[in-house]
């Protein structure tokens, strides 16, 4: 397959996905929940209490990104890195006024990370293996970092999809739907779009493009199956 547009490469990343993919994003109980107020206060709250540390593991994972992918991207991931540390904040604000849990001093502490989730949150399993190819990315190895690249795109793509599609949310919810489905956030999707094909097209004269869009599509089916699980644990 030859992708000629970031449109047309990033499509195919989340077709891979399949039908899945609308039901961890517009489909969602939990969005739908948000979305028309049937939420409890016990099932948001688990999500806002355990989310936060997803953003503390994609930091690390940003931070690695920076270092391998081409300088044309480097403005978009440093903007980024500054959007996630802003998002830590909020998190924290929302967690501390809720009084949900007392958070440790070490946002970035990987340790703390693992110990603070649930043992029981799918939540746990994810942050794991978005360590993990974190970890492999830094090795340097391109089909690591791309690996790692597609699947902060796809995790990134389906949170803005999923909470983009609440209309018309109500007042308690509307500051973390206006949040995550701000034009500035579709922006950034818009961006690792074109970062995601200018790699593609890097790495695609020395290794097969049969393999980048397989290990694409391992990760699509990954992050969506992921968000599923933790979804329908918040909702428990």
């Amino acid at each position: 397959m030859s992708c000629n547009s970031s449109r047309e490469l990033a499509d195919s990343i989340v077709e891979a996905a399949g039908e899945q993919y609308k039901k961890v994003t517009s489909d969602a109980k939990f969005i739908q929940a948000v979305g028309d107020g049937s939420i409890s206060t016990a099932q948001f709250n688990r999500w806002l209490s355990e989310d936060y540390y997803f953003v503390v593991v994609t930091i690390k994972a940003v931070s690695a990104l920076l270092v391998f992918l081409p300088s044309e991207s480097t403005k978009t991931l440093i903007a980024a890195l500054g959007a996630f540390s802003e998002e830590l904040s909020f998190f924290r604000q929302h967690i501390k006024e809720k009084d949900l849990k007392d958070l440790p001093a070490g946002d970035l502490d990987q340790t703390n990370v693992r110990a603070e989730v649930s043992n029981d949150s799918p939540l746990k399993d994810y942050n794991s293996h978005t360590e993990e190819i974190t970890t492999k990315a830094l090795s340097g190895n391109p089909r690591d970092v791309w690996r790692l690249l597609v699947f902060h795109y796809m995790a990134e793509r389906c949170y803005y999809d999923a909470w983009a599609s609440v209309a018309n949310p109500p007042p308690a919810y509307q500051e973390f739907v206006t949040r995550w489905a701000s034009d500035a956030f579709k922006a950034y999707i818009e961006r690792l779009e074109r970062i995601v094909l200018l790699y593609y097209n890097q790495l695609k004269t020395d290794i097969p493009e049969t393999d980048l869009l397989h290990v694409s599509q391992d990760e699509s089916r990954y992050v969506v199956q992921a968000e599923d699980d933790f979804w329908n644990y918040c909702m428990s």
